[in-house]
């Protein structure tokens, strides 16, 4: 029924259009950033399920991209919450010598994830609740796009 670039594009049409509404709303580019990726988030589940060979998953895409308007953005509001803790153990960094190996790692993995964000590879952390608005801003945005273009 669909060809593998015809879904491609929608997808892309839906994370460009969550970027935008998130951007327009907050005027913020890690806010847009975090609407981008949840725009992809309902349909995730869905596709990995196919891959590995389900069949008949109507009734399981319409629950994800449904409930997981809700689900999805609770979900990303505690990855930007662990985004922040790692973030605080900047403050720790000069303290470095007197503290546990564990302690060592984790500014280890805050260096890491600080240059991540640096380049934009991953979003920077920013309020909770606007990651949960544009979460569910862009569930609603994937589920329009689904209904139109009958990818459910």
């Amino acid at each position: 029924m669909w060809d593998l670039l015809t879904i491609l594009i929608v997808f892309t049409a839906m994370g460009i259009v969550s970027y935008a509404l998130g951007y327009l709303i907050y005027r913020k580019i890690s806010v847009a950033t975090w609407a981008y990726i949840s725009a992809f988030l309902p349909s995730a589940p869905v596709f990995v399920l196919s891959l590995l060979g389900a069949s008949n998953l109507i009734l399981f895409s319409w629950l994800s991209h449904t409930l997981g308007i809700l689900i999805y953005p609770a979900i990303m509001v505690i990855i930007d919450i662990l985004l922040i803790e790692i973030s605080l153990l900047r403050l720790v960094k000069p303290f470095g010598f007197i503290l546990p190996a564990s302690f060592k790692a984790a500014i280890k993995v805050e260096g890491i994830i600080s240059t991540l964000e640096k380049y934009y590879a991953i979003p920077r952390p920013i309020r909770v609740q606007r990651v949960y608005i544009v979460g569910v801003i862009a569930g609603l945005v994937n589920l329009i796009f689904s209904l139109a273009f009958n990818l459910m």
